[in-house]
């Protein structure tokens, strides 16, 4: 299903869609329907859109589930081109999985977007970023304006490197496949496509690791990691 929200990045909008989301390993993937907003710092989601609408109608609205995306990691997955992870700072995490790899990119550039703006004005104000998670005891995440900033920047390369990446695959499918001159199986073309994509897969999860760890954090005299 299209997402709604349109094409370009105006984060005065909300953005929504239909993603399959991991549930666990009796129910698998099952389709959910996402809102991001931007005003909020959140990405939630319903049942559908449906029961969303309803919600609405009724003035009865709540989100079967809500992260905050200011500290969050956006990765897409080495499995596929289609499925992505939000990691915030919480320490929940949501296995996403788009229809196709325009969708997924389109997903999680919106998701970074609304996630830098948010944990760059978390830093400014050193507010920490608490935990949502009513099943779980309160936990802090001091926002350090440095580190944030470091981790806004590398999230930025990391999107740069991953656009040029899809831009350089795209020419290199254009060669024709046979006779003469450059084709798209020629198998330097093919190893540059390889390495660059295991690159860029390396480097996010470098990123997602590093974070992890500047997440594990002293409250009230005792340690607690985040899994």
């Amino acid at each position: 299903m299209q997402p709604q929200g349109g094409g370009a990045l105006k984060l005065g909008h909300h953005y929504e869609g239909q993603l399959n989301k991991y549930t666990n390993v009796m129910k698998g993937w099952q389709f959910r329907w996402f809102v991001i907003n931007p005003d909020q710092g959140t990405l939630e989601y319903h049942l559908s859109e449906t029961e969303m609408k309803t919600e609405m109608k009724e003035k009865s609205y709540r989100a079967r589930g809500t992260l905050q995306l200011a500290g969050a990691v956006i990765s897409p997955s080495e499995e596929d081109s289609h499925t992505f992870a939000v990691n915030p700072a919480s320490g929940e995490l949501y296995k996403l999985r788009a229809v196709d790899a325009k969708e997924r990119q389109e997903w999680i550039t919106r998701l970074r977007v609304v996630a830098e703006v948010h944990s760059q004005a978390l830093a400014q104000t050193n507010s920490p970023l608490v935990s949502r998670d009513p099943g779980s005891s309160t936990r802090v995440v001091d926002c350090n304006l440095t580190v944030l900033d470091a981790f806004s920047q590398v999230q930025e390369w990391l999107h740069k490197g991953e656009t040029t990446f899809v831009e350089m695959s795209t020419l290199i499918d254009q060669f024709p496949m046979s006779g003469p001159g450059t084709k798209n199986t020629d198998q330097d073309l093919l190893n540059l496509k390889a390495i660059s994509q295991a690159s860029l897969g390396c480097l996010e999860a470098c990123l997602y690791s590093l974070q992890l760890q500047q997440r594990t954090r002293k409250v009230s005299g005792s340690e607690w990691d985040e899994v």
